[in-house]
């Protein structure tokens, strides 16, 4: 299943926030951090990409 079929934007956003509060809680083993970021990662492509294609469209009608 692709993150696409996972979330909403919104829900990716809440994702990446709750990301980087885990994150910034400096209580996060190596391997967690690396996987934490890993879908961080992910979830700010896909946003991005949703932001982009928003932003097209704009375009596209002005």
């Amino acid at each position: 299943m692709s993150i696409n079929d996972e979330y909403t934007f919104e829900s990716a956003i809440q994702q990446l926030e709750s990301i980087v509060q885990e994150l910034e809680s400096g209580e996060v083993s190596l391997t967690r951090s690396v996987e934490l970021y890993s879908r961080g990662k992910e979830l700010y492509e896909y946003c991005n990409k949703v932001i982009e294609d928003i932003e097209l469209k704009i375009e596209i009608r002005e």
